[in-house]
């Protein structure tokens, strides 16, 4: 017999990009950023793509989709803040992506993905991160320049 839990009371949307993890959420939480990396899964920098701002936007809105998408939560010029539903368990997770121009002119992907309930996530976080990497590198990407 197979139990779903439900998270009841939303906490309110991020319109900001979590700069990390907090203390309390160490074991159920993600983040890659060009300055802060925790639980990565073996990624140890941002995802860089040659591409645009808008192409980012439209791009991160298919992977949320793509990610058992219950709502957006918050969305941005430049952030998409997602709650998304673990498959097995059915728990609730935040996920938030944002993109920036680098000074190389290349897109730049910060991303965070964080359990709402539990001290743990049986790696359901840092799965999303790696299935966000391999999917931006199989997106059809313009290759123009950041702008």
């Amino acid at each position: 017999m197979l139990f779903r839990t439900f998270s009841f009371r939303q906490p309110p949307p991020w319109s900001r990009f979590p700069e990390s993890c907090t203390s309390q959420r160490m074991l159920a939480c993600t983040h890659l950023s060009e300055t802060v990396q925790h639980r990565t899964m073996g990624l140890d920098a941002p995802i860089r793509i040659q591409a645009t701002r808008d192409e980012a936007r439209i791009a991160v809105l298919e992977f949320a989709e793509s990610e058992s998408l219950l709502h957006m939560a918050f969305t941005s010029e430049d952030l998409v803040h997602a709650r998304v539903r673990s498959f097995f368990m059915g728990y609730i997770d935040d996920m938030a992506v944002k993109w920036v121009c680098d000074s190389n002119d290349m897109l730049l992907f910060d991303f965070h993905s964080e359990s709402q309930l539990g001290v743990g996530d049986d790696d359901s976080n840092g799965d999303r991160l790696k299935r966000f990497a391999r999917w931006s590198q199989r997106y059809p990407w313009s290759g123009q320049k950041c702008v």
